[in-house]
């Protein structure tokens, strides 16, 4: 389970983000509990971790 999405940005004041959660096949997760980690990078997709945050989402 779970989709890796890159997202590239100049660097705002702040941002909002709205996403679907899918297991593998497609199926929207429903009343399930998840943890979305939200990680921004230096420079490029392999840089170094500017900012991490997990947030834990209950059903």
């Amino acid at each position: 389970m779970g989709n890796i999405f890159n997202t590239f940005a100049q660097a705002p004041e702040g941002f909002t983000c709205q996403a679907e959660a899918r297991n593998g096949t497609g199926k929207l997760l429903i009343n399930k509990a998840l943890t979305v980690e939200t990680t921004i990078l230096k420079g490029s997709s392999s840089g170094s971790v500017e900012w991490k945050k997990d947030y834990y989402l209950a059903p």
